[in-house]
């Protein structure tokens, strides 16, 4: 795709004698506010962001670059990189943190102490904490790779040690659902689901997930600890939640709330690189809402061939099929795969195209990133419609999926301490 965005070549000004320091700190302070792209595009992503996470956390940046420890650990070529990719998100939201932290950190400690302080304080919210100091250590002889994950890049696995320790049979006490259970003390379950949509009393069932009980009561808390970034939801018709947020054919970024008792909401977990990629879709699915595009093809974020050049037409229309087809997944690939109406998957190539609009250039790009359904190995049900269907999603979801991407369902009750019936009724369609 001929979507361009220009990166300045800045050099590392890590200096070792106070002079020396000030001196790159003048340099990269100049550097930056002479880089007139820079807020710009600082400007572009604040649009998106109520936080304003990138233009605060530039801000407190280049106030602390008067310190040798920063420039040292958070050299300003690098940093710079994280706002003109502008694909970062979440890392600038920690960014961000970090530096209110350190900004806030007692004078009397160095520079450097102030920095790992402010470091593992806001990694405890992001990350496993098993491995906050490996992450804060990288940052002595920082790259690129190194810096995001200072900044809060997770991996799968370690996605699930911070959601419940890695083990569903043995919750870890300092995990965010072990955390959630031992405020709450919201009753669990273990069970399988059909992997046979609408046969509810189907003998073939997919993994055992485990089952947690919320209600009204707890709203709060499921909002502290079960709505992150790298967790996403549907339920009911074509509900999306993530991160306290509900997306959907007309949903652009509303509150998230509880649908009534017996949705079953199965939790699908994300690495922080596919959670990132989310955003950005959201943030131009919310874009095609806010201008009036519906579900109907005028919509280019669940209609990704209404793109002039970019791939022919997809089959199966309706208000779900758009789900399976989100572009997340780390890999890179020359074309998507559509459902249709006749169960026979659509191969689609992807083209360069041109395009000024920013937000679509960072979701449909070729080669592509690969689709969420195929990235979570679903990608046989999404070809022949199963993620394409009014209520088979969340079917899918629940029976097929594996424990990697759904080892967790949340199903709503009207009491969340009372015993859950290891045969429970669940509601997958009607939205409330």
């Amino acid at each position: 795709m001929k979507y361009v965005l220009a990166v300045g070549a800045l050099l590392f000004l890590g200096l070792s004698s106070p002079t020396m320091a000030a001196k790159a700190k003048d340099k990269c302070a100049v550097a930056l506010e002479n880089l007139g792209t820079l807020d710009a595009k600082v400007a572009r992503m604040d649009e998106f962001d109520a936080e304003k996470n990138a233009s605060v956390s530039l801000k407190l940046y280049r106030k602390a670059l008067t310190e040798e420890a920063l420039t040292e650990r958070l050299p300003v070529d690098l940093i710079y990189d994280l706002y003109v990719n502008e694909n970062n998100p979440l890392y600038l939201r920690v960014l961000r943190q970090v530096l209110e932290a350190y900004s806030k950190g007692p004078k009397k400690l160095s520079a450097e102490e102030r920095l790992h302080n402010a470091f593992a304080a806001v990694l405890k919210n992001h990350v496993p904490e098993s491995t906050i100091e490996e992450r804060i250590n990288g940052l002595e002889k920082v790259n690129a790779k190194k810096l995001i994950r200072a900044l809060g890049d997770n991996t799968l696995e370690e996605v699930h040690e911070l959601y419940y320790g890695g083990d569903l049979d043995k919750i870890a006490a300092d995990s965010l659902v072990g955390k959630f259970l031992a405020e709450t003390g919201a009753a669990t379950l273990k069970r399988g689901f059909t992997t046979v949509p609408n046969e509810y009393d189907s003998k073939k069932v997919g993994p055992k997930r485990l089952i947690i009980a919320v209600s009204p009561a707890v709203f709060p808390q499921v909002l502290k600890y079960l709505m992150r970034p790298e967790f996403f939801s549907v339920h009911a018709h074509a509900m999306v939640s993530n991160n306290g947020k509900l997306f959907s054919y007309q949903h652009a970024g509303v509150e998230f709330r509880l649908p009534s008792a017996g949705y079953a909401l199965p939790q699908v977990v994300l690495k922080t690189s596919e959670a990132q990629r989310l955003q950005l879709f959201f943030r131009f699915l919310a874009d095609e809402l806010n201008a009036g595009k519906s579900y109907n093809e005028t919509n280019r974020a669940m209609h990704p061939w209404s793109v002039a050049g970019y791939c022919e037409g997809g089959g199966y229309v309706n208000c779900t099929h758009w789900i399976g087809n989100i572009p997340l997944g780390d890999k890179k690939v020359p074309s998507y795969t559509f459902p249709t109406q006749n169960n026979t998957p659509m191969v689609r190539k992807l083209s360069e195209y041109e395009t000024d609009e920013h937000a679509m250039g960072q979701v449909w790009q070729s080669p592509g990133h690969e689709q969420f359904a195929k990235a979570a190995g679903l990608g046989k049900q999404n070809g022949h419609g199963n993620l394409a269907s009014p209520g088979y999603v969340v079917h899918t979801l629940l029976g097929d999926a594996g424990l990697e991407r759904v080892p967790i369902v949340l199903l709503v009750t009207n009491d969340h301490t009372a015993p859950i019936d290891p045969k429970f009724a669940y509601t997958t369609e009607n939205a409330n």
